[in-house]
């Protein structure tokens, strides 16, 4: 059975620097802020996001999602690429809005009669502007 409170981890690589971010429930509410650097991490549950401020234009960045055994990793991006389980891109100006890394994670454990659980767990979106 999967675990509602399952936590997934992401790698973030940004320019050199410290910048402030705001995690959000699957609501939007804010509900921690604080600040992170080049190969930090963020630890995510299903329906938060966190949200990466004061970054460079231009500035490259990549967001990996660290491998979970009972869970299959998809990625989807805004301003960037993905290849498996990274994202990575140039964040734009901010008139066109921000960098963004979606990922879902779908339950696969060992020995599921009918292959993947067929609801998948949304994994929140990393935004980078």
């Amino acid at each position: 059975q999967k675990n509602p409170t399952e936590k997934f981890t992401f790698t973030v690589t940004l320019p050199q620097g410290k910048y402030p971010y705001t995690y959000s429930t699957a609501q939007g509410n804010a509900q921690i802020s604080g600040s992170i650097e080049n190969n930090g991490t963020v630890t995510l549950t299903s329906g938060q996001s966190v949200a990466i401020y004061g970054l460079p234009v231009n500035g490259a960045y990549t967001v990996t999602e660290a491998a979970n055994d009972d869970y299959t990793i998809s990625a989807e991006a805004i301003y960037g690429t993905v290849q498996g389980a990274t994202v990575s891109g140039t964040i734009p100006d901010p008139d066109s809005g921000a960098a963004a890394a979606h990922y879902t994670n779908t339950y696969t454990a060992p020995g599921f009669p009918g292959g993947p659980d067929p609801t998948p767990t949304q994994t929140p979106a990393t935004s980078l502007s």
